[in-house]
């Protein structure tokens, strides 16, 4: 059905294109190299080693901030085969919803150091002769892109898609130079909306204090010993517990340790292996 719509809405609209004279060419004809599926990740190894790109990160800008991203613990030759660098564009292979399937980001020229990506996401690295990794991103987010790849994607319990959509994606190609003149109009727009939220954010916490001041409260002084986290509803009602200590993050962070270990030795077990015990800072 969703293909359906897609040939019925936008099939003439890139007909039209072509016959103006400008160029629609498929995503896989403009790369330098296949696309590529990222590194396993393994919970155990989460937290330490190599900045990696998640899915999250792609939802949450069109250029991924490293600085921000997660980590991920990897032997050199998978840091090197599953390497993250400027100019690489982004798709994720699957989402809960069809709206979020083959959402894509990159990274932009100033990213910098070593990072990889993780296994729910497909890689592109793009011909930059032919094409601007920031254009093919953003191009991928417009109404066409978003209704090309949600039409190739499929739908079971979850929206996924393969490379083949991903290489086929349709994309409308000005020369680079009006490329970069899109790009660059799009990041100001952007830059604008960011500057927008942060002042919005400011007279939100001015608000905070006349509230405050006009109900005659004061806050107390931040506790340097007091923790504070949040807790979703829905493990508060699986959980049937409403004490901090019960959900304090050292104690569901012990809890996950000893289930790793645990599953560490039941897969041992079955494979005839003996390990030895591992000891506070890793494996012995």
């Amino acid at each position: 059905m969703a293909w359906g719509l897609f040939c019925l809405e936008y099939l003439p609209l890139l007909h039209a294109v072509k016959s103006r004279g400008l160029s629609v060419v498929p995503l896989g004809a403009l790369l330098r190299e296949p696309l590529m599926n990222g590194a396993s990740k393994k919970p155990e190894n989460a937290g330490r080693g190599t900045r990696l790109v998640n899915v999250f990160d792609l939802y949450a800008d069109t250029a991924i901030d490293l600085n921000r991203v997660d980590r991920l613990e990897l032997p050199p030759q998978d840091v090197e085969k599953y390497r993250a660098t400027a100019g690489d564009v982004f798709f994720t292979r699957s989402s809960l919803k069809p709206e979020g399937v083959a959402w894509s980001a990159y990274l932009d020229d100033d990213a910098e150091g070593d990072a990889v990506f993780e296994c729910h996401i497909i890689r592109a690295r793009v011909d930059r002769d032919r094409a601007i990794p920031g254009f093919v991103s953003n191009y991928a987010r417009t109404r066409i892109g978003r209704a090309y790849l949600i039409a190739r994607a499929g739908v079971t319990t979850m929206a996924t898609i393969d490379q083949q959509g991903i290489s086929d994606l349709p994309v409308i190609l000005p020369k680079p130079p009006k490329q970069r003149e899109l790009l660059a109009a799009l990041d100001a727009a952007r830059a604008a909306r960011r500057r927008k939220l942060v002042e919005a954010e400011s007279l939100l916490g001015g608000l905070d204090a006349f509230v405050l001041e006009v109900l005659g409260l004061t806050l107390q002084p931040p506790d340097g010993h007091r923790t504070t986290y949040a807790v979703r509803l829905a493990d508060v009602r699986e959980g049937k517990k409403l004490y901090p200590d019960y959900f304090h993050p050292e104690r569901l962070n012990a809890i996950r340790a000893i289930a790793a270990e645990f599953a560490r030795l039941l897969i041992a077990s079955r494979q005839g292996r003996r390990l030895p015990p591992r000891t506070a800072t890793g494996p012995a």
